[in-house]
């Protein structure tokens, strides 16, 4: 029984973290006097307009059934409740009751969808009451022990339930900067890319610049060897002619005792 009852608890309490239904529920329960029949009472409240379903399935001690059977049916309108009670009529047992309430909704913005066909989502609530022998003591201040753990329990559950709400939103604006900086980091990568394709480029185009750069030096340094060849064939052409104008101008002049002497 014990293991079946949290079966149940984690069954449902994982998806009351994760989605935000348009119905909620509340269970009461009692047992009307010493023998009396097992009286519960179902609250359903709507945050939006649905149309709703409202089922039990009741476990005694001993892990017998009732089965499913629908206590209500209709349209509920935004903000507004339905209380619905019920009895089981056996004979009351000591130990616990298990009451699962399953309430099927649906509306435009509400549904689940099977093999391509529409069905009524679903919200479940499992409350448990225990019935202890009368007039035990200890049994009721183990009851009250254990309401008040309850209690406590729900005020953690409320607790973590809101941190993992403020944890998810902060995981959502985490993933959407995580998604940004990866489209810049693919941006820069693609920058780098390209800047070092033109750099290859830039390259070649050094190593050609300095390969012609080499032989204009060496066509340089070539024709200053020749002007420097030039040069002094020309200055050696200018000390020729300035002999040969000297000796051309010695041999211009007679000299006295060379001229004819009259017979």
């Amino acid at each position: 029984m014990r293991r079946l009852l949290v079966a149940l608890l984690l069954l449902f309490a994982a998806p009351a973290l994760a989605q935000p239904f348009p119905v909620s529920i509340k269970v009461d329960a009692s047992v009307q006097g010493l023998y009396g029949p097992l009286v519960y009472r179902v609250t359903v409240a709507a945050a939006r307009q649905v149309d709703v379903r409202v089922r039990v399935n009741v476990i005694v001690p001993g892990g017998e059934q009732s089965g499913w059977k629908t206590l209500w049916e209709g349209s509920l309108g935004e903000g507004e409740t339905r209380v619905i009670e019920a009895r089981e009529d056996r004979v009351p047992r000591l130990g616990s009751y298990v009451i699962w309430v399953a309430v099927d909704f649906t509306s435009p913005r509400d549904f689940m969808v099977i093999g391509g066909r529409y069905y009524y989502a679903s919200y479940d609530l499992v409350h448990v009451l225990t019935v202890y022998e009368p007039g035990a003591e200890r049994w009721m201040q183990l009851y009250l022990k254990a309401f008040n753990d309850s209690e406590r329990y729900r005020a953690l559950y409320e607790d973590a339930a809101a941190r993992l709400s403020s944890l998810s939103e902060r995981c959502r604006a985490l993933e959407a900067q995580l998604s940004s900086l990866q489209a810049s980091y693919a941006s820069l990568e693609a920058n780098y890319s390209r800047l070092l394709g033109e750099l290859e480029a830039l390259r070649g185009q050094l190593s050609s610049l300095r390969t012609e750069r080499d032989g204009l030096r060496a066509v340089l340094e070539r024709a200053e060897a020749r002007a420097r060849e030039l040069y002094t064939l020309s200055l050696a052409l200018a000390a020729l002619s300035l002999l040969l104008g000297g000796a051309l101008a010695v041999l211009s002049i007679k000299p006295r005792w060379l001229r004819r002497v009259p017979s």
